[in-house]
């Protein structure tokens, strides 16, 4: 469990379910770019156009 964790690398989080911005919004690129460490294709679940939608 993620939470147990005092310290979470990429490759921890890059399995989970992620919440992002559209295609095209300036927070993408860090999402790629995270998306490029394990090696893998995140699992992008929904797509917001707001951060602040995300952290209710």
């Amino acid at each position: 469990m993620l939470a147990s964790k005092p310290l979470l690398t990429l490759r921890d989080v890059a399995a989970q379910p992620w919440i992002t911005v559209h295609d095209g919004f300036p927070l993408m690129s860090i999402i790629e770019a995270i998306a490029g460490v394990p090696d893998r294709r995140l699992d992008i679940v929904h797509h917001i156009n707001e951060c602040t939608t995300a952290s209710r």
